[in-house]
């Protein structure tokens, strides 16, 4: 038995979180990954979203995903979204005339959309069709507003099955929109439906003679340049490149490289864009609620937490940034406000064990 995440809320944007809840039996993962593509599945999923080896993972909890470019919007997402009580009255009550999937995407996605954007919303007409995901009927839109100054595409893919609606978003500048294009009709062409994911033991081996601390276990590789360690308690992340574990609560920490470009970005620099992100993708709901220097991995490093609001949710982050060699690392540990303080005395300890090579 394993407690897996249930999605309890039905608005979201591309970086959310969802609320975990109940405890059931999850089946093997069997699919195998596609040549060149890689998993960005989230636990617990009941689909399967793969990309290219190229792009980044995102994954936060109930929410699958991966970008192309850190600097830039262009991110795709899956999540799925349960139809509670709430909504299935909403949608009862509608006539005959109007769209369940269209009054959802209108609800909580366009509205989104209008909360981000400066000036007029474009609906791209002859790309809002009707088609499919992962073989099940579904309805395709496609707008563009300006966003932060910078003319952003946003098309998303919404099916309803199972008594859940799930999303497919793929958000990205007008430039990257057309040239990662390719890329998403691959993530579309590879989608499927499935059990519940729950990743399989062999993919990632974790080393044994790392000399962990007491209570402790390694959550990294061989490959990295750190040794990342996590309690007993957390389950680390076996499916992909981002070394990431989970708290029993649903609580996440990952550690994220980041080579920065030619013209070079300081740990201020990278934090600062990152900010104006968060930002702009949740209509401004999202507040810095400390920053420091602190010590990380034997080094001097930044530390900042804030709560960040995507579609009426909220999450609450803790982030430490530091410059190593050649490479920015951040490490971010996410969790919903009531679950923050329980897992802080383990996430101290996870900080203080980190030691790079």
């Amino acid at each position: 038995m394993k407690k897996r995440m249930i999605l309890r809320i039905f608005a979201a944007f591309l970086l959310l979180a969802a609320l975990f809840a109940t405890v059931s039996c999850a089946a093997k993962e069997e699919t195998l990954v596609p040549e060149g593509m890689q998993s960005a599945t989230a636990y617990g999923a009941t689909y399967r979203l793969y990309v290219p080896t190229t792009w980044s993972l995102k994954i936060l909890p109930g929410i699958s995903g991966a970008y192309y470019n850190v600097m830039q919007q262009s991110a795709v997402s899956v999540a799925e979204y349960p139809i509670d009580e709430t909504l299935s009255t909403e949608l009862s009550a509608l006539d005959e005339n109007t769209s369940r999937i269209g009054y959802y995407f209108e609800k909580n996605l366009l509205a989104q959309t209008k909360l981000m954007a400066t000036g007029e919303v474009k609906a791209y007409n002859e790309d809002c069709i009707a088609t499919t995901l992962g073989g099940a009927n579904a309805r395709q839109y496609h707008h563009c507003a300006n966003v932060a100054g910078e003319v952003t595409h946003f098309l998303h893919i919404i099916a309803e099955k199972d008594n859940r609606f799930y999303v497919f978003s793929f958000t990205a500048t007008e430039d990257l929109y057309t040239y990662c294009m390719d890329d998403v009709k691959k993530m579309l062409e590879n989608f499927a439906f499935g059990k519940e994911y729950t990743p399989t033991d062999a993919i990632k081996n974790f080393p044994t003679d790392a000399n962990a601390p007491t209570g402790m276990k390694i959550a990294s590789g061989d490959e990295v340049e750190y040794l990342f360690f996590v309690p007993e308690s957390w389950s680390p992340n076996e499916t992909s490149n981002v070394y990431a574990a989970t708290a029993p609560d649903g609580s996440f920490v990952s550690v994220v490289p980041y080579l920065p470009s030619s013209e070079g970005i300081s740990v201020e620099g990278y934090f600062e864009k990152s900010e104006e992100i968060m930002k702009t993708t949740s209509g401004t709901l999202y507040k810095r609620l400390d920053a420091k220097e602190t010590t990380f991995g034997g080094g001097k490093a930044l530390q900042y937490e804030y709560e960040y609001t995507v579609g009426g949710v909220t999450y609450r982050y803790l982030q430490i940034i530091i410059g190593y060699k050649s490479m920015i690392y951040n490490l971010t540990y996410t969790a919903l406000p009531q679950n923050f303080e329980a897992n802080r005395a383990d996430v101290e300890a996870i900080i203080a064990a980190f030691t790079f090579r």
